[in-house]
Parts: structure tokens; sequence; C-alpha cells
């Protein structure tokens, strides 16, 4: 393999690109999870020991150079964008002071408002825990197992230098709010009703629906006699008081995580009109959310018995429930701190 070429072809690619949403999706492309240097550091793993150390090398040093040129690239898009706003956004210190206007409430922080008000009359506990983790609560006791794709350091940020643990395991970055049902469920006992939520990160491209970090929200209920009936009652009404409707058709589609089982995907049927979502039987199925009963194993990592104790499990992306409900496009929009969307797309705090 002519890695000179390679690293041309990819040049190319990152110099040609116009606009930084362009140099992003160019990076995806080559340095994302999906990416083309990333599947030649997954073909590692099937050559010879020999090969390894080669090919190994080469392939970091071309990742090491495309990424050089990227942050370059980045940088060029950033100096230009910062001279545009010099000629643009010029203040005229002779006019009279803009008026004070009152702030508004960020769509994320009114969702999860929304989300309390639906929960905490049902007796629902909600707890914010640590976003740096060991491996045993954010993998682990979730029973996911150690070949697991969302292990590798392609998926999750592993932290150097953290703290270290009793059982000397790497820190993470979580990747979801679940560990902090672990630790909640091994100091409190059943029965209990919980809400986990709070900022999460994976290693994820910056596209119009993927960011590094953003925001979950997980529920999670474990007594002795809980079906997934009870489930599918509390995502329908969820789902139904969130969106403000009482006709959202619903299916629950069979899938496979870890922690759960049975587990399931949740698909809503609707039509996208003028970017405002509208529940239809005629509309396409969209995944919203996935489900499940909680395993067996990842009840008995917190010390308690399976046989006495069963409970069910649902997590989503507050950033993609806003930006259905809300009719936003693109997730960085939620980061961008301009004044104008915020007061587009925030509440007013005295409306609420």
């Amino acid at each position: 393999m002519d890695f000179d070429i390679l690293f041309e072809k990819f040049s190319q690619l990152v110099l040609e690109s116009q606009s930084f949403a362009e140099l992003q999706n160019v990076k995806a492309q080559i340095l994302g999870k999906n990416g083309e240097i990333t599947d030649l550091l997954k073909s590692i793993s099937s050559l010879s020991i020999e090969e390894k150390k080669t090919f190994g090398a080469s392939v970091n040093i071309l990742k090491n150079k495309v990424e050089d040129i990227v942050q370059k690239r980045a940088e060029h898009f950033k100096d230009e964008e910062t001279r545009l706003k010099l000629e643009t956004e010029r203040l005229d210190i002779s006019l009279p002071l803009t008026p004070l206007s009152i702030g508004k409430i960020h769509p994320i922080t009114r969702l999860m408002m929304e989300i309390e008000n639906f929960f905490k009359p049902q007796g629902f506990t909600f707890v914010d825990g640590q976003e740096l983790e060991d491996e045993w609560h954010n993998f682990d006791a979730l029973n996911i197992p150690h070949h697991h794709p969302a292990r590798q350091d392609h998926d999750t940020f592993y932290v150097k230098g953290s703290l270290k643990s009793e059982s000397n395991q790497r820190h993470v970055l979580r990747t979801h709010t679940s560990n902090t049902q672990i630790r909640y469920l091994k100091d409190h006992k059943p029965p209990l009703r919980m809400i986990s939520h709070g900022k999460v990160y994976r290693s994820d491209a910056i596209d119009a629906t993927h960011t590094p970090m953003f925001h979950q929200m997980e529920c999670l209920v474990i007594e002795p006699k809980i079906s997934f009936a009870h489930l599918k009652h509390t995502i329908q009404t969820f789902l139904e008081y969130i969106f403000g409707s009482t006709n959202i058709p619903i299916r629950f589609r069979p899938s496979y995580f870890p922690f759960t089982e049975p587990s399931a995907e949740v698909d809503v049927r609707c039509i996208s009109k003028n970017n405002q979502l509208i529940f239809s039987n005629e509309g396409n199925w969209m995944e919203i959310l996935g489900c499940g009963m909680v395993h067996p194993n990842v009840i008995k990592n917190c010390n308690l018995d399976p046989n006495q104790y069963q409970g069910f499990a649902f997590g989503v992306g507050l950033e993609r429930l806003a930006m259905l409900k809300y009719g936003i496009t693109d997730i960085r929009q939620f980061y961008n701190n301009h004044p104008d969307w915020i007061n587009h797309f925030g509440s007013n705090p005295l409306c609420i």
C-alpha cells in the first residue's frame, strides 16, 4: 500500500474544502468512526506481528500528517471568519445603549424542565452523576463485554493520568448516564424509580446530527413486579406529554443492548412539514429511543437478586428530542451561543 499516494489524496480533499462545515465532513470521511484511516487501523488486528509493526507505524504516521493539515485548514477558516466579523460587526459608539432584554431559556433546559414535570409526580428521583468514570461502572457493571465496539479507543474518550480506581481500571468520559444508575443502585434498595441525566461523551464526528458531547436522559424502574407492559405505557405517555399529542403511532422493534433483555428500539410514525413534526399513520417510521427490561446480570452486579427484583429502562438523547420537538435541523446550533438563535428557539422564563 502506497501511503504517500493516500496522503496526497487526503491532502487534496482537505485543501479543496471551501468552508469549515465541508472540512468537518471531509474529516469524518477520513478520520471518523467509519473513515478510511479508521478502517486501516481496524485492519491491523488481522495482520501478523511483523506486519503490525510496519503497517501500524505507517498508518499512525499517515493519521498524524492528515490531522495536522486538517488542523491548519481549520485555523485558516477560523482566521477568515474572524476577519469577516471584524469587517462587518463594527460598533458605533455614538449610538445610544441597547435596552436590556429578558434572557431566554435554552431548549435543552426547557425540555429537561418538562421531563421533570412529567416524572416527578410519579415518584421519580432525578440524579446527576459524575462525568469521569471508571470502566467498571461505565461498561462492566452494565454487562458490556470487553470485545464490544463501544469499548474501543475510536469510540470512547479514555482519560490519561486520571485518578486510580480500586481495581486499577482505566477511566473514561462517560458514554451514557447509565453509570449513575449503577452507583445509585449500589446505595439505594428497591423499589426505586429514578431519572439519570446530564452530559455524555462519544468519539463522534461533528456534523448536523452528531457531536462528541451531548445530553442524555435515562429512566430506570426496579420493583418486584414490573413488566414490559409498564415500560410500554411509560414510554407512550411520556412521548405524548413531550410532544403534546395523544395520537402518536408507536412501534417497539426488537433490538439488542447488552444491559437489557429483551431490548427494543422505539419508532414513531411521522411526517415533517416546514421542519415541524406531524404524527400520522401515513408517515415514515423514525427511531427515537432505545429501551428494554434490565438484564439480570446488571441486577446481580448491583448486589440484588434478579429472582426477586426486575425492572425496565429506556434512554434518549435530549438534543434529538429537542430537534424533533422544536424543528431544529442542526445539532451544532445548540452550542453556538448566538443571540438571534436563542431569541428564536428559547423560551420566555416569565411564561413558564
